[in-house]
């Protein structure tokens, strides 16, 4: 019984099923770490994780085992070069964003920022959000030093001698290339991860969805879709393509990419709320350093004789700053002094997401219904309320507010 609670523990935190991957690596992963902790008793270790999440991470690195080199599945990395050149005059010099999910060591986003800089892109223009659930690989690639393994014959040797100094037999990555990229440690499952509509350029998710049971699977397709822009290009893993939604993607044909092109759904903002929504917080994700003019449908001019509303945006502006570098309790304090008259869905669905960081998930909960009050289409605050009920083991509810989503993007 044990050890299904703890099998149970550890889809409920990362969402992977024991079909997936087999009832043995769980079995491994578990005795290794008895082992390591001087535990011989499975009920006592079962305890042990209920009271310690450094162990429950400790367990799950263990079952997550990487396997990954530069340049893996090289038609991949063409795939992104010909989408980012073939959409490239609409960026107006903003950055081309990327997210790699799960990053594990890292070799697959450095490889991105290395094909887009060898394609002519300026370091400056790269933004690559890299996510995992191990601080471990967040650590590791994070470091940028990478042993022999992770050369393999996918990688020019060129590019080998062009962005990697080598130092006592291991390769450290150039220092440029470095920062291109926000290594971070987050699940997909967060309220906060690829929370930010049409936000991302490119998708990588490769080999993902196989340990997702179709519960799973549904949520994790829900998010990219809302998280990528239209036209944004989706790229998987080999095994996965035929468990896409075609209702929400095409192929890109691009042979033996795996890659799709998300189809042009109905927007998910106003125009004359796209300013805000530009800046969104994704409170443990780059934001963008200014919004991008392609994406406005319509300029926005205000009244003469009505308020702009630019102190409202200076003042989001600053709680998502504060948010993101850590300091919640300031960005709530702001957030509390926006006139009332001024908070409307956006408003309290920021509130909510600062909260949500707190752990407040309750205040959080209250102020994402406030916001869908307000505006019952909110596409940002349904996706967020989602994913709050499933951690709190309401599914049905969960279930609802994803039909509610569903409705929406169709529409």
């Amino acid at each position: 019984m044990s050890m299904e609670r703890i099998i149970q523990m550890i889809y409920t935190e990362i969402g992977i099923d024991a079909k997936s991957i087999g009832q043995s690596a769980f079995d491994s992963a578990i005795s290794k770490r008895m082992e390591e902790i001087g535990n011989n008793e499975l009920d006592r270790y079962f305890q042990i994780l209920q009271d310690s999440n450094k162990e429950l991470t400790s367990l799950i690195e263990e079952v997550i085992v990487p396997e990954t080199w530069f340049f893996r599945d090289n038609s991949a990395f063409d795939a992104l070069v010909k989408h980012a050149n073939k959409n490239r005059q609409r960026y107006n010099n903003a950055p081309f964003r990327i997210m790699s999910i799960p990053s594990s060591s890292g070799e697959e986003a450095y490889s991105a920022a290395m094909a887009l800089r060898e394609a002519g892109y300026p370091a400056e223009h790269i933004k690559i959000d890299a996510i995992d659930i191990s601080q471990k690989n967040v650590t590791y690639a994070s470091n940028g030093i990478y042993r022999p393994n992770s050369f393999r014959n996918n990688m020019p040797e060129f590019m080998q001698e062009k962005y990697f100094k080598e130092v006592d037999g291991s390769f450290h990555i150039d220092d440029t290339l470095k920062q291109t990229i926000n290594f971070m440690k987050g699940n997909l499952f967060d309220i906060n991860t690829l929370a930010t509509p049409n936000y991302y350029d490119v998708i990588f998710c490769k080999n993902l969805f196989i340990y997702f049971d179709s519960e799973k699977k549904k949520l994790s397709f829900n998010k990219i879709q809302t998280a990528l822009m239209n036209e944004g290009l989706l790229l998987i893993g080999h095994s996965e393509s035929n468990i896409i939604p075609n209702e929400y993607f095409k192929p890109c044909k691009i042979p033996k990419s795996f890659g799709f092109i998300k189809t042009n759904t109905k927007k998910t903002r106003k125009p004359e709320k796209i300013k805000i929504t530009a800046k969104r917080p994704v409170i443990n994700n780059a934001l963008p350093e200014k919004p991008r003019t392609m994406r406005i449908a319509t300029p926005l001019k205000p009244a003469s004789n009505k308020p702009t509303g630019i102190s409202k945006i200076v003042n989001i502006s600053d709680a998502i700053k504060l948010a993101n570098d850590g300091q919640l309790d300031k960005a709530l304090d702001i957030c509390n002094k926006i006139d009332t008259d001024k908070q409307d869905a956006d408003y309290f669905s920021l509130a909510a997401t600062i909260q949500g960081a707190r752990k407040e998930h309750g205040k959080a909960e209250a102020l994402y219904r406030k916001a869908l009050f307000l505006d019952p289409n909110h596409i940002e605050s349904l996706t967020h309320l989602s994913l709050l009920l499933d951690q709190k083991g309401e599914s049905k509810k969960a279930q609802h507010i994803r039909q509610r989503i569903d409705k929406v993007v169709r529409k």
